[in-house]
């Protein structure tokens, strides 16, 4: 069962910790505010509370919604960023996005390290509340360290219930509160959060469009494919000479071992960020096809097709219900 949005009003069963952490929070005027702890430990139901107070409180917050997975804020893939202020309705939906492309951060620890700097950099001032994913031990305890050093938090919440988050790292000077995990908070299976990111990404490609883009009009970026020089396919349907050697798009045999090949329709359902003329991404979208001949690339997507100078490619592929699709991005792509 996913979570409800950040700000709805909080379960009346609120533990006493709970409270004195808040109170000294608000006290203490917000600040950076990094919410950790393993899974199902109630990390949501916190953010939900504390926002909660602040709002009382007269004060605007900024969400950042660390976890890729798992989501409170808009799609999977991506960190996103939000704000609620006293008497004004929740946003639609993020204001900001960092695209990572996939929804577990193994494997992906500096792009979600380096996406919670860059949305606290556009938070500004106000209390900020960031939400973690549940990896607390052995490669998260890594990942943890390197995002408390981009986030530099004033506040650390460690949620856990028998101590399982002591490795939680905290930045020297930040205040640690380490509190019961939410009464309500119960275990889901990997089918039950399955289920939430496909409700998730079918809600953000639900006002969808159809876009068709002139290669030529923007960039690709996470990629090898467009880095080189376009030479004679050969009978691939596309050839180039790129900064790591030749690479070819096609279902023949390479020449050679040192050629890398990319299969055909390997774009068909690949997750992509949008990104905009200053490279800040907008959303997400779903590749249709790439045609070499024309050098036009047809995709999904909810962000205006005038908005749109950049894809950043994901290792996700996702179909049209929002199902995660059991395929791996090529290797050489």
């Amino acid at each position: 069962m996913s979570s409800p949005p950040p700000g709805e009003p909080a379960p009346l069963d609120i533990p006493r910790d709970w409270v004195r952490a808040a109170e000294a929070m608000l006290a203490a005027g917000g600040g950076r505010i990094v919410v950790a702890g393993a899974a199902d430990r109630g990390k949501s139901s916190f953010c939900r509370y504390l926002t909660g107070r602040f709002l009382e409180a007269g004060k605007e917050v900024a969400l950042l919604d660390a976890d890729i997975g798992q989501k409170d804020l808009g799609p999977p893939a991506a960190l996103t960023l939000g704000f609620r202020a006293p008497g004004r309705e929740p946003e639609d939906g993020p204001h900001a996005f960092y695209f990572v492309g996939a929804v577990s951060p193994r494997g992906h620890f500096l792009p979600v390290a380096v996406g919670a700097g860059r949305l606290l950099a556009q938070a500004g001032a106000q209390p900020v509340i960031v939400n973690t994913d549940g990896l607390v031990h052995g490669p998260g305890r890594i990942l943890r360290h390197y995002q408390m050093e981009a986030l530099d938090p004033d506040h650390v919440v460690a949620l856990e219930a028998e101590g399982e988050a002591g490795a939680v790292p905290a930045p020297l000077g930040a205040t640690v509160h380490r509190l019961r995990p939410a009464p309500s908070a119960r275990p889901r299976s990997p089918a039950e959060r399955k289920a939430a990111r496909q409700r998730a990404f079918r809600a953000h490609f639900r006002n969808a469009g159809r876009a068709v883009l002139d290669l030529e009009t923007f960039h690709l970026e996470r990629c090898l494919l467009f880095s080189g020089r376009t030479v004679d396919p050969g009978g691939f349907l596309h050839a180039e000479e790129t900064p790591e050697g030749p690479l070819v798009v096609g279902n023949r045999p390479v020449p050679d071992g040192t050629t890398k090949r990319l299969p055909a329709g390997f774009e068909r359902d690949l997750l992509c960020g949008v990104l905009d003329a200053d490279g800040r991404c907008l959303g997400l979208a779903r590749l249709a096809r790439l045609d070499f001949r024309t050098r036009r690339l047809t995709l999904w997507t909810p962000v205006p097709p005038t908005r749109i100078r950049g894809l950043q490619l994901g290792d996700l592929y996702v179909d049209a219900e929002g199902r995660e699709l059991a395929r791996s991005r090529p290797r050489h792509l």
